[in-house]
């Protein structure tokens, strides 16, 4: 009987530390950034931690309009990229990063934008559970919304226009040119 309680408990410590070795196995990662709402041109703080287990590297990535669906780097030729990813060495748990939203070929569109952080390579099919976060930033255009609002309404124009021929006119008559 002794011999089966001893087993017993073996089993037990064994899937005590089992268990433990797995849960200190798991990695977690977090990001944030330093504002919610940005400008084409502004460079955002993005910083996070990694927990658990220690990484290489951690790697971003976004989707948002006008990008490929599965993700692309923060910088460069995004809606071309070979690598859908940036990559991050890592040299303790935080990591952070600054991000110049004006390095991006073509620009950015106006819209909100997720930017992922994960422990694996690749894009949004590489995601697994626990080793990764996302947090989302909305990008303003703010030349594309200047050239869309005209400086002075459109009425404004054309009766400047017909005032202007009609002084002209005056002028013509009283003076002669």
């Amino acid at each position: 009987m002794t011999g089966k309680i001893q087993t017993i408990l073996l089993i037990l410590l064994l899937g005590v530390v089992i268990t433990s070795v797995q849960a200190a196995a798991t990695t977690e990662t977090t990001i944030e950034i330093s504002q919610n709402t940005a400008e084409i041109g502004d460079i955002i703080a993005i910083s996070g931690k990694v927990g658990g287990q220690s990484a290489p590297a951690v790697y971003l990535f976004m989707t948002g309009p006008d990008l490929p669906d599965k993700g692309t780097p923060l910088v460069g030729d995004v809606r071309n990229a070979k690598i859908p990813y940036h990559k991050i060495y890592l040299s303790g748990p935080g990591w952070d990063y600054n991000w110049d939203t004006g390095l991006i070929v073509g620009g950015l569109k106006d819209g909100t934008y997720t930017i992922y952080s994960s422990l694996n390579p690749g894009n949004l099919d590489g995601l697994r559970e626990g080793e990764y976060s996302e947090t989302k930033i909305k990008i303003i255009d703010v030349k594309e919304q200047k050239m869309q609002q005209s400086p002075l309404p459109i009425w404004l124009l054309i009766f400047a226009a017909v005032f202007s021929v009609f002084v002209i006119n005056k002028c013509k008559k009283n003076y002669k040119f």
